[in-house]
């Protein structure tokens, strides 16, 4: 039987062809994420649905920084294409990381998870720490098949995880089993990998080779997660900063109301961010002109922001109560100042992996960190809840962007040919 070759590509050109699948993959797993909070909502309450959104920001917070891992993958095994280098196959970090993200979990949940979680605290962190060595291996799996140009068992991988999540948290709310039920509903999607390890290009793809040895790796592996779990924080996992940062204004039925609104703008950004993140950095590594191609993106998103926050302040309030619940009210000035935030964190998030594809990992982190720290910090004003959400939501990752941006034109290759009159070599 012929061994598929793991460094292989499908196609010289396949996001021409892949977007759609790519996005109607992802379209589906979004969709059925969005019924699953409605049918929490309904079923928990408001106050319940807010607990309900701890434990699932809790669970993306902390696998949400293994995008890092599956961009560093990506970004490692394309290099290794792009410029035919044979370092050691990503996969043997990948191992490592999951193993010891997975130990700190569990030897730190007694310090955090009581302070965050109202009850089944250890349980639920017990759950989350297997979880997270799963979706490690998941994440390395996904970015080598999108540095491979793989890109329908990248659709496929997206739309299991999506099905899966739905039917096993969508089985424990019927069932009521509570936190940990929910946690472990989150982590069965991981079962995605055994569904897809039957085909061999995915046994092959877990071997593709890198572009460094294990420990530089793993290295930049952790700048990429710590900013990826920046982002994480941020995004699915902001009800966990609310919690944390917010006070007594982060419970309750005031708190449940704006989470359900920023879960409702959030979708149609994160629903593209999740889907072409292979896709946009892979084409960022194969790019003559990196930042020049952001840029190009970053002014399309800008463009489709106006119309957009002018039909979410129309159409938000009463779609909210017509979906949620009548208890669920909301303003337009909520849901406007909340589409604007998730155009900033568009804009970070697609600056960011710029960085990240020209190997500046170290600016890919402090731009993060810049995010979360002064999200942090104006979450702790004390002014209505609505309104220090939106602007946290929406300084923090421009004050974010706008360190990575500054420095990546500081740093661009021109700017250093032009100071020195050397051309630099090669970032990897």
């Amino acid at each position: 039987m012929p061994v598929a070759d793991p460094m292989a590509v499908a196609d010289e050109h396949p996001e021409r062809s892949s977007w759609g699948t790519i996005g109607a993959s992802s379209a589906v797993a979004a969709g059925l994420a969005i019924v699953l909070n409605v049918l929490a909502g309904r079923t928990l309450g408001v106050a319940g649905y807010a607990d309900f959104l701890v434990v699932w920001g809790l669970f993306f917070a902390l696998t949400g920084i293994l995008p890092g891992l599956q961009q560093e993958v990506t970004r490692s095994v394309a290099t290794a294409r792009v410029r035919d280098l044979h370092g050691q196959p990503p996969v043997v970090g990948a191992v490592v990381i999951g193993v010891s993200g997975g130990a700190v979990i569990v030897i730190t949940s007694p310090l955090w998870a009581p302070r965050i979680l109202d009850n089944q605290a250890l349980g639920v962190s017990a759950v989350l720490a297997a979880g997270f060595l799963c979706f490690a291996w998941a994440n390395h799996v996904n970015g080598t098949l999108a540095a491979t140009y793989r890109w329908s068992l990248y659709a496929t991988a997206i739309l299991l995880d999506g099905v899966l999540r739905f039917l096993f948290v969508g089985a424990v709310l019927v069932l009521g089993t509570g936190a940990v039920g929910w946690a472990l509903g989150l982590v069965a999607s991981a079962s995605t990998w055994a569904v897809l390890a039957i085909r061999p290009e995915v046994r092959a793809s877990t071997m593709a080779f890198g572009d460094a040895r294990t420990s530089l790796f793993v290295r930049r592996s952790a700048h990429a997660m710590v900013a990826a779990g920046c982002s994480a924080l941020i995004v699915a996992g902001f009800p966990v900063l609310l919690r944390l940062f917010a006070g007594d204004a982060a419970s309750g039925a005031a708190a449940g109301i704006v989470l359900a609104v920023l879960m409702a703008t959030r979708a149609p950004l994160l629903l593209f961010l999740n889907a072409y993140q292979g896709v946009l950095i892979t084409r960022l590594v194969d790019s003559t002109a990196p930042i020049r191609l952001m840029l190009r993106w970053v002014g399309v998103g800008l463009l489709l922001a106006v119309p957009m926050a002018a039909a979410a302040y129309v159409i938000g309030p009463p779609l909210l109560r017509l979906v949620f619940g009548q208890g669920y009210v909301a303003t337009g000035d909520l849901f406007v100042g909340l589409v604007l935030s998730g155009v900033a964190l568009g804009v970070i998030t697609l600056v960011g992996w710029t960085a990240l594809a020209l190997g500046r990992h170290t600016l890919y982190v402090c731009g993060w960190l810049t995010a979360v720290v002064v999200t942090s910090a104006l979450l702790t004003v004390p002014v209505s809840l609505d309104t220090r959400v939106s602007v946290a939501l929406t300084l923090g990752p421009l004050a974010g962007a706008s360190l990575h941006l500054m420095l990546l034109l500081w740093g661009h290759p021109a700017r250093r040919e032009t100071r020195t009159g050397i051309p630099p070599p090669p970032q990897l």
